[in-house]
């Protein structure tokens, strides 16, 4: 169905779902694959060390949408990345 020219959406800007992302989840992301790669750690490994699942990791790498900070999640990686429990917190 198109769009008419009296739809006030049929002016909005397009935007991609990474434009919604915060730039501490961004943050938070780089640091942890930048860290993976110094240590060279593969996601099953990091789940393993810190107890939080792939999936999670995985959308923490590469934000799509918005998360709720969650601090316990975010020290579980820090102390797993060998950072201080409080690392990613600070990040984001």
């Amino acid at each position: 169905m198109a769009r008419d020219e009296g739809d006030p959406l049929a002016c909005a800007p397009k935007r991609s779902a990474e434009e919604f992302v915060s730039e501490g989840w961004v943050a938070v992301g780089n640091a942890v694959s930048r860290r993976m790669r110094e240590l060279g750690l593969t996601q099953i490994v990091l789940a393993e060390r810190s107890r939080v699942s792939t999936a999670t990791i995985r959308e923490i790498q590469r934000p799509k949408k918005d998360r709720h900070h969650n601090s316990r999640t975010l020290e579980s990686l820090s102390e797993a990345l060998e950072w201080p429990r409080q690392y990613l917190d600070d990040v984001y």
